[in-house]
């Protein structure tokens, strides 16, 4: 470990801390050897949960404490399908178990664990940790019977702790008093850390891709523009063109509007869902290949002619425009020639490995180890493969050069290809799907009329429509403007069925190369040499002190991957090459967040360094959410009696009330929220309904997407009719988002969201059906009641205002089936057994012979073939 790293370790040890580190900085070696330190230090052996750690995190932790100690320490994890009884008998044992958090909720609550037994915690991803979360749960119950374990949250996103005061909030819901921040322009961590030994490369764009990139830049301007006019009285400092390069933007814009949501025109939505559309092919433009990029704004032009307002824009003109020249060029004579353009990157990626292959075979002592080059995700992986697998390197050979002074320069036309003939298979499957779509759905979509401004549109002169025998057309000129662009003879599909011409002998048609990758990935076995090794892999899935390579290559630029590459050259010197597009959007993203990192941790600090110390406890905390302050109060967790004989006052708890919650909605904020309250949450396994909050009354929860699909496959018909045989007093509680609108607009902006373009406007009345499928429930359930809860916290205290007296035992045993009818349910699945009068015994005691009499051929044949499998 490095010295920064040294330090941190004994802070956590120290104190009970909250770290926030910057990104790539070596988090989990940091945990592993606080987790070996604290397994060795205790007479017995220590239990510590792991909490929010991934899958991924917990194979490179288990990794770590390996190699760390001789002595074998394990990392158990918990999944659902560990009972309960087995999970108590783990907990008893010690050890380092990794858990979910509705699990160790459900444990905590049902004492399955006490939390007395709980030597320490870690939580991971600190920043997940809010006023309602899940999170904070956990903290709550651990801390209620344990003062004395230790508590650590960590986490490397320190962008992510957002708000007016982020630590203060942090530290008052984890109870904690020390932060240990540790950003890369720490004094101690600029000491560990060599100088950056990375070779930026900065490719040049080719013209079209400059073009295309400026024309999506000034679609996203135009987009925002008019976006700000049609919703003039949100606050929109931030949008702006520069921030639409960030990771959530399209989704901040949305978390800004949807709370007016319901109350907007269809074209401010349009014009949003477009931004993201721009937004996603500005990604793709330095990603993806000249063909599948053309094909994907074709595909958008093609499904989104009658619901796009960039379509009506001149920059959609021109972005496909340059998008077609990248593939073919019309000519003057009106034929076209294949241009087929591939991306710059590739070509330099070539270079440096011919550059690294021939400085191997001057250095072939010093060069053992694989190259690694380190991608974004699993798309750019296989891209890259195929393209170094087709690839086709040119010698420039001339009189007048000597052999070391040869040129070269390398062929794609093979990649190309295949690329051409993929697209084409992909459209001939969605033009099926499209048919076959057709066929089964034979609704007229509305259309939402599309009212963007002039200015929007680019036009110098005004876009008025013709005369028609109307006096006025609405949406005229956007309409016309519409025309004009199928009416441009510059933009055409391209024909598929037309294959560009190749050099015979570079022509590999598709299915031999499907043959010959086959075969080499079955016909092949020898052993390649370290030092020959190509290994190509996402960022997260690379691990550097295993695979000790002998060159880096970051194809994309990754602020986290890069630092780890800062930490594995201060063990071992090791050359890296970063690949970035120059004066592009590519390069803007990577410059932006290291600047909001530095940024984040400045305003971290200011705050440490102005926070003064601030004293809470637990009860607290709980009195604050307590019913007594609100008007939806029923139970007082604490009530106060003045006497003067006492000379004083004096606290008399009162037994907190009860309510069962069936195990699943755990994964809710509800529970928490009623916790809070001062109810007593009780998780069970529920045949009836999801809370049970008197021996009376029984609450079925329902939010709106998941509302919408009961309804639709009728089984909330079920969940009602059931609440009705054994309660007199069933509930249905429909629970809105509380950053959305309080209407059924949400399902059905939700629902459209979540659906392709094609049946979107298909799709337009799933509000009015969601009302229906409620109507048709009264009439089927006219004595339901009804909460309509516009937010989680409104559910909370609803649920508050009706608790009463819950008898546990015969809330949990409604519904269920004891064991003397248990068989009549399994054999009355099959029509015909329920005539039978003797019992289950005497029932697979019969042969093949009657049980085929008694249930027909087929069925008789299942049911003694089950009767008479062995059970070993």
């Amino acid at each position: 470990m490095l010295s920064f790293q040294n330090a941190a370790l004994k802070a956590l040890v120290k104190h009970d801390s909250l770290l926030v580190a910057a990104q790539g900085l070596g988090l989990l070696p940091i945990i592993a050897s606080f987790l070996q330190v604290m397994s060795f230090n205790h007479e017995k052996k220590p239990l510590i949960l792991l909490i929010n750690a991934s899958q991924s995190e917990l194979e490179s932790l288990q990794q770590e404490l390996t190699e760390l100690s001789s002595n074998q320490i394990f990392i158990n994890q918990f999944t659902d399908a560990i009972t309960i009884d087995k999970r108590r008998h783990i907990y008893s044992q010690g050890g380092i178990i990794s858990v979910t958090k509705r699990i160790i909720i459900s444990d905590l609550l049902l004492e399955a664990i006490n939390p007395t037994q709980i030597t320490g915690m870690i939580m991971l991803h600190a920043e997940r940790l809010t006023e309602f979360s899940h999170e904070r749960f956990i903290l709550q119950l651990y801390r209620r019977s344990n003062n004395w374990g230790f508590l650590k949250l960590l986490t490397d996103k320190p962008e992510k702790l957002t708000g007016l005061q982020p630590l203060r909030d942090k530290l008052r819901w984890s109870l904690l008093e020390n932060t240990i921040l540790l950003p890369r322009f720490h004094v101690q961590v600029k000491s560990s850390l060599k100088s950056q030994q990375v070779t930026e490369i900065k490719v040049k764009m080719t013209p079209l891709m400059a073009k295309l990139q400026s024309s999506l830049l000034k679609s996203i301007t135009d987009l925002l523009s008019e976006l700000r006019r049609h919703v003039p009285n949100m606050e929109n400092d931030h949008w702006i063109v520069d921030n639409a390069e960030n990771e959530n933007f399209i989704g901040g814009i949305r978390a800004q509007l949807s709370g007016e949501w319901h109350r907007l025109k269809p074209t401010p939505k349009i014009i949003l869902s477009d931004l993201d559309v721009v937004v996603s092919l500005l990604k793709n433009l330095f990603i993806e290949d000249s063909v599948i990029f053309n094909q994907r704004i074709i595909d958008y032009f093609t499904n989104s002619k009658d619901k796009s307002a960039w379509i009506m824009a001149d920059a959609f003109s021109t972005t496909l425009t340059c998008s077609q020249q990248r593939v073919r060029k019309r000519q003057t004579n009106g034929n076209y020639i294949d241009i087929l353009e591939e991306l710059p990157k590739w070509e330099e990626l070539c270079i440096i490995l011919q550059e690294i292959q021939d400085e191997k075979i001057e250095n072939a002592e010093n060069n053992d180890g694989p190259v690694v080059i380190a991608c974004e995700d699993q798309r750019t992986v296989l891209q890259l493969q195929q393209m170094l697998k087709l690839v086709k390197p040119i010698f420039n050979e001339s009189e007048s050069e000597s052999e070391s002074e040869r040129t070269i320069h390398y062929d794609f036309t093979r990649y190309m290809h295949k690329s051409w003939s993929l697209v084409k298979s992909f459209k001939e499957i969605n033009e099926r799907t499209r048919e076959i779509t057709k066929k089964i759905v034979q609704v007229e979509p509305e259309k939402d009329e599309i009212i963007v401004s002039g200015t929007y549109l680019g036009r110098k002169q005004s876009l008025a429509p013709e005369r028609t025998g109307r006096r006025r057309m609405r949406g005229g000129a956007a309409i016309q403007a519409f025309d004009r662009l199928h009416d441009k003879s510059d933009i055409t599909e391209i024909d598929f069925d037309y294959m560009p011409n190749f050099d015979p002998e570079d022509e590999l048609i598709e299915d031999d190369l499907l043959i010959y990758e086959s075969q080499s990935l079955f016909s092949n076995y020898s052993l390649i040499a370290r030092s020959k090794e190509i290994i190509i892999a996402p960022f997260h899935s690379i691990l550097l002190e295993e695979l000790m390579p002998s060159h880096i290559i970051l194809y994309q630029p990754n602020l986290k991957f890069l630092r780890n590459i800062e930490l594995q050259q201060s063990l071992q010197s090791t050359p890296c090459y970063l690949l970035t597009y120059d004066n592009s959007s590519e390069e803007r993203i990577f410059y932006n967040s290291i600047e909001k990192e530095k940024n984040a941790f400045t305003k971290l600090i200011r705050e440490k360094g102005n926070m003064g110390k601030f004293f809470t406890t637990l009860e607290e905390q709980l009195q604050y959410y307590a019913p007594t302050a609100t008007p939806f109060s029923t139970t007082a967790t604490i009530s106060n009696k003045q006497s003067r004989n006492a000379g004083g006052s004096s606290f008399t708890k009162v037994k907190h009330k009860k309510i069962i919650v069936d195990s699943r909605e755990l994964r809710s904020t509800l529970p928490f929220l009623l916790h809070l309250h001062g109810l007593e949450v009780i998780p069970a396994t529920l045949e009836v309904g999801d809370y049970i909050l008197s021996n009376d009354i029984c609450i079925e929860r329902k939010t709106l997407p998941d509302l919408r699909e009961s309804l639709n496959k009728g089984r909330l018909f079920e969940q009602c009719a059931r609440m009705f045989e054994f309660y007199s007093k069933p509930c249905l509680l429909i629970e809105f988002d509380g950053n959305n609108s309080f209407s059924f607009e949400q399902v059905k902006e939700r629902f459209l969201h979540a659906n392709s373009n094609n049946l979107a406007p298909m799709l337009d009345t799933e509000g009015q059906k969601l009302q229906q499928g409620l109507i048709a429930l009264v009439k089927a359930y006219p004595d339901l009641r009804i909460i309509w809860a516009p937010s989680v916290t409104d559910a909370a205290k609803a649920c508050s205002d009706l608790m009463g007296e819950v008898d546990l035992e015969k809330a949990v045993g409604v519904g269920g089936t004891n064991g003397d009818g248990m068989w009549e349910e399994v054999c009355g699945l099959q029509a015909g057994v329920g005539d039978w009068k003797g019992s289950l015994k005497e029932l697979s005691m019969l042969n093949k012979e009657q049980l085929i009499i008694l249930l027909g051929k087929d069925r008789g044949d299942k049911a003694w073939q089950f009767f008479n499998k062995p059970l070993i």
